[in-house]
């Protein structure tokens, strides 16, 4: 095999064959790879190790979000670690994949070993084709399971307009007429700065989001698509944010200590968002208050794509609402509406030939 000091070739052991036959096989087998360039050394590193170094570089080369790299952390630490953590990675096996997702799927949801399936998925294919760590990837023939896919819950056109009611008279009724709107996501509504808003052109620029890491709230500079995007607004939520800006100027007089933060939506002393806690409270007690079934803030941005898909509006164009950077992402993730457009088609061409 290769020596990696003088670049030159070197004998190296191996034993474990029945024949001398089998082990001439080997030898032949292991020359043509290594002429090949595909030759992969013995090496002890084990998966942990091998977890701990890739994941760094993955997340430069990438690049990662830091609330996306916490993920993978996280998901290593609890679902992969554990079980083969320990074992070499020239030891992993098919067998071996296939028992630790049977082993998950026991104990866990099936997104969970969805998730932990991908994130190893991409770790072991870098292992063969970049770090020259393994031969072959036990990954790629271990089918991942998937878990069945929920139409999204959205509200009808009724059910917003009840709720629009109580959200025009709350204190952050902008923010969920925002949500409702742009159909953006809610780290990027509680990162938008009055900067980024023009009222005048009726036009909102996000740029950048605020995300929880790790317990800690960071605003990240880009979205997660890594691109910033303008969306275009209705006159009733420029108004809504018209509004809320006034109250906004009321409520800094008002307040004893202010933190100009600059952002569009902040607490009672200046200061940005959490993305949980009171956004999730505020919320419920608008949908109470409506009398309507509970729809998470996140529901308004599938609520927002799904009507307009309906409406005809061209994927592309939803997509770039979105912020989607392919539109086949917004394709899979509305399967159910686009498949209502696909049958509405078939009905068109159908009338056309009958006339």
């Amino acid at each position: 095999e290769l020596d990696k000091a003088t670049g030159k070739t070197k004998a190296v052991w191996h034993s474990g064959f029945q024949t001398e036959d089998e082990a001439k096989a080997f030898r032949d087998e292991r020359r043509v790879s290594l002429r090949k360039g595909h030759a992969v050394r013995k090496d002890k590193v084990t998966v942990e190790q091998y977890l701990a170094e890739w994941l760094p570089m993955h997340s430069q080369t990438k690049p990662l979000s830091p609330n996306t790299v916490y993920g993978y952390e996280r998901q290593i630490c609890i679902y992969v670690v554990p079980f083969i953590g320990k074992m070499k990675m020239q030891d992993v096996t098919t067998m071996t994949i296939s028992r630790l997702y049977a082993d998950l799927l026991t104990r866990q949801s099936p997104r969970t070993v969805e998730y932990t399936g991908t994130i190893l998925r991409m770790a072991f294919r870098h292992a063969v084709s970049v770090y020259r760590i393994i031969e072959s990837d036990p990954t790629r023939d271990v089918p991942i399971p998937r878990p069945k896919r929920k139409p999204k819950k959205t509200w009808t056109v009724e059910q917003l307009r009840l709720v629009t009611v109580h959200m025009v008279v709350h204190p952050m009724g902008a923010l969920y007429q925002v949500l409702a709107s742009t159909g953006c996501r809610k780290s990027e509504a509680i990162g938008l700065r009055w900067t980024d808003v023009d009222l005048d052109e009726g036009v909102v620029h996000f740029q950048q989001a605020r995300v929880a890491v790790g317990g800690k709230v960071i605003t990240k500079e880009t979205l997660k698509n890594g691109l910033p995007k303008s969306v275009p607004i209705d006159p009733a939520t420029v108004e809504a944010l018209r509004v809320h800006r006034k109250r906004q100027a009321q409520a800094q007089l008002a307040a004893r200590k202010w933190h100009d933060s600059g952002l569009v939506f902040t607490n009672r002393n200046g200061g940005g968002l959490h993305p949980s806690g009171y956004i999730y409270d505020e919320w419920k007690k608008i949908c109470a208050a409506a009398d309507v079934s509970y729809l998470t803030p996140h529901g308004l941005r599938h609520t927002h794509a799904t009507w307009l898909l309906e409406a005809g509006v061209p994927l592309h164009v939803v997509a770039e609402r979105l912020g989607h950077k392919d539109a086949m992402v917004t394709a899979t993730i509305y399967a159910q509406v686009t498949g209502k457009q696909s049958r509405a088609a078939s009905d068109v061409f159908a009338s056309i030939m009958s006339v």
